[in-house]
């Protein structure tokens, strides 16, 4: 990718790089929402391991989300702790694939909204929320199989003419 990319005009650092992406029109719409989270955590290489340069070049992983600086990783952090939809998000994910379904009727959400108010109430703590929510009796319930379709009346099967 261009991101990525080797060869003589390769940009040292990934915010240089993904200039081109926000210069152009079909790329910009969706890495002015990618962009900022990730190049806050740019001094994270791709083990996860701090760096504070990238070929040789200082990393700066200062960011505008919206109306919102973000100054790395404690940063991003800040802003999804202060956005009550990231826990919504996160509760939500865990339950569903935890119990290997979305969402679907009104208990399913009622649970959701309790569960979620447990792990904000937690103090964010996702361990004790997932043994929270392995002890909730939603997240092992098996919604009842829905009553099949009636059949579609068969027609008269023309019979068959040979010359």
């Amino acid at each position: 990718s261009a991101v990525n990319g080797a060869g003589p005009d390769r940009k040292p650092t990934a915010r240089l790089r993904l200039e081109q992406h926000r210069d152009n029109p079909s790329c910009a719409a969706c890495h002015a929402l990618m962009d900022p989270p990730g190049l806050a955590l740019e001094k994270f290489d791709a083990l996860g391991q701090s760096r504070d340069k990238e070929d040789g070049e200082m990393i700066d992983v200062k960011s505008i989300y919206g109306n919102y600086n973000i100054d790395g990783a404690a940063g991003l952090g800040q802003m999804m702790h202060d956005n009550p939809r990231t826990s919504e998000c996160l509760v939500r994910n865990i339950v569903s694939t935890g119990s290997g379904r979305a969402p679907a009727s009104a208990a399913d959400y009622s649970a959701l909204k309790a569960l979620t108010s447990t792990f904000v109430d937690g103090g964010y703590r996702v361990p004790a929320f997932l043994r929270t929510a392995a002890k909730e009796g939603s997240f092992f319930a098996v919604p009842r199989p829905k009553a099949p379709a009636p059949a579609a009346p068969q027609s008269a099967s023309k019979k068959e003419t040979r010359p």
